[in-house]
């Protein structure tokens, strides 16, 4: 079963470095809030996946167990060019003065290690894989289902969490189902999610869904 690990301070879990997939284990669990005072948890989908910036493995990677509070879009306008790293949200949970950067855990935005991430380039229908450093993400199609269905190949791999059996690949919102947003293109107006079934899904990338971040101790 998971446990929590409230007891352990977000300091102490990067501590555990390389010693992490040890002593913890995938879907253990922690409680925080955001800076507007919403609860929210996070869990661990996987260890050694992600790399930095160097190439090194990052011992943990968590992400929030459902949506944070507010639903976001993509882009203002419907276009997914620049891919993942081109979007208005990822500036806004990436770069300092953002909306969403400057909601998350003091702690968290301290201690995260920005990692590199994979995403597709579909709007020039070439599908070129553009790596983009990311202290904060959203998953890929692959890293959720495992494989494509809308999006292009090569966009990272199947986190461990979600290689279990009767995971959900869903999640909420204020206690309610919700479209969650990934990063994936699809093909040069839209981006792919995971809807309220569970399914892939893809959206005009001005649409709002719900947003789960995720990022690397």
């Amino acid at each position: 079963m998971p446990e929590c690990l409230d007891n352990f301070p977000w300091q102490s879990l990067k501590g555990f470095g390389s010693m992490a997939p040890a002593i913890f284990k995938v879907g253990d669990y922690k409680n925080d809030f955001l800076k507007d005072g919403s609860p929210v948890q996070f869990r661990i989908i996987d260890f050694n996946h992600d790399k930095d910036r160097n190439g090194l493995l990052v011992p943990m990677t968590w992400e929030m167990v459902d949506c944070m509070p507010s639903r976001y879009s993509w882009n203002r306008n419907d276009t997914n060019q620049g891919s993942w790293p081109g979007t208005r949200l990822y500036h806004s949970m990436n770069d300092p003065d953002g909306d969403i950067y400057n909601l998350l855990p003091d702690e968290i935005v301290r201690l995260a290690t920005p990692v590199v991430k994979l995403t597709a380039d579909t709007y020039t229908g070439e599908n070129t894989i553009i790596e983009s450093v990311s202290k904060f993400w959203i998953k890929s199609e692959k890293e959720t289902f495992g494989r494509c269905f809308y999006s292009a190949p090569g966009e990272g791999h199947w986190y461990e969490y979600y290689r279990q059996e009767d995971i959900p690949w869903q999640k909420k919102r204020n206690g309610m189902e919700e479209n969650t947003m990934l990063r994936s293109p699809y093909e040069n107006w839209a981006f792919c999610y995971v809807n309220t079934y569970g399914n892939a899904n893809t959206s005009y990338a001005r649409y709002s869904y719900g947003l789960a971040p995720a990022f690397g101790l």
